[in-house]
């Protein structure tokens, strides 16, 4: 028998986990929309939507895409921080223009608060794909280094 404590926790975990699935399933969708619009194909956008989602699906992949979106993000927090300040971020190669991007205490305080809130909502966005693909997922061949536990 559960507890009131645990069904409280848990009713709020899924709460959490409904409201930042749709901001989630919204943000995969916006990246493949700009995928489909950047190569002007109706397959790139439904390649990278059904891709993106099935990696969600796996732990070791979501993580991944967690870690990479909210790389994003705090990329776009330290990006205005810096337009702020008037900094010139946009330099010769990727590694100068990231450097310049998180060279103020501003842009990298907001990057890290950005990183850290993003990865929360990512990780929970992600538990409400997994839960909404499980029923696809148990009727799925295993495929060899992968698992869905």
């Amino acid at each position: 028998m559960m507890s009131k404590g645990n069904t409280r926790k848990g009713y709020t975990q899924a709460i959490l986990n409904l409201e930042t699935g749709k901001l989630f399933a919204a943000e995969l969708i916006l990246v493949a929309i700009a995928t489909g619009v950047y190569f002007t194909s109706w397959y790139g956008f439904g390649t990278v939507l059904i891709t993106l989602s099935i990696f969600s699906y796996f732990r070791g992949t979501g993580f991944i895409l967690a870690i990479v979106l909210s790389c994003l993000w705090s990329a776009l927090a330290a990006a205005n921080a810096c337009i702020f300040q008037g900094v010139d971020f946009f330099q010769d190669s990727l590694i100068q223009s990231a450097l310049t991007l998180f060279s103020t205490p501003a842009s990298c305080v907001l990057g890290i608060i950005f990183f850290t809130i993003g990865l929360q909502f990512h990780l929970t966005g992600i538990e409400w794909v997994r839960d909404i693909l499980d029923p696809i997922g148990r009727n799925m061949p295993k495929i060899p280094g992968f698992t869905n536990k």
